[in-house]
């Protein structure tokens, strides 16, 4: 069982059963008892609080805590919380043999994230024009690293940056 707390500094409590997921299934359409795919590691904020909420429930209705509440209090730090508490929950619930593949697959995609926060960080960066040429460039250049920016972009961001 995992635990988090919410904005409202409530602890709940996260833990995962076939019961659990069929209510999660049959109250949100999410199926989260799919093992061969990645979707309790990308559903939206949305999707996560309403599943979360259908574990928590019987916590809820003795805390007197509406769902919307709840949701309300699910954002923020508590969101990623929140997330990491359902995730490690789901770990120790699938097979061992899954749970490596899982965890692995789980860190790639927060590297992932993690290089588009990097490269969105770095575009605020440049003007208009410059994400212009960077697009034009890119699109020329397709099967190049398109991670890299032109010499010209690259040359007027730093001269930008440098001014500033």
């Amino acid at each position: 069982m995992h635990t988090f707390t919410d904005t409202d500094r409530r602890l709940w409590k996260v833990r995962l059963s076939i019961p659990v997921m069929d209510r999660v299934r049959d109250e949100t359409g999410v199926d989260i008892g799919v093992w061969d795919n990645l979707q309790v590691v990308n559903m939206s904020a949305i999707d996560l609080a309403n599943v979360l909420w259908v574990m928590v429930a019987s916590q809820a209705k003795k805390m007197r805590v509406t769902r919307d509440t709840f949701r309300a209090a699910v954002s923020g730090d508590a969101l990623h919380d929140a997330q990491k508490a359902f995730i490690d929950e789901y770990l120790l619930f699938v097979p061992s043999d899954r749970q490596r593949t899982l965890t692995r697959a789980i860190a790639f995609q927060k590297r992932v994230a993690e290089i588009e926060r990097v490269e969105s960080d770095r575009l605020e960066t440049l003007s208009d024009d410059q994400i212009l040429q960077l697009s034009a460039a890119t699109q020329e250049t397709s099967g190049n690293d398109a991670t890299e920016l032109p010499a010209s972009v690259e040359s007027t961001r730093t001269s930008t940056v440098s001014a500033s």
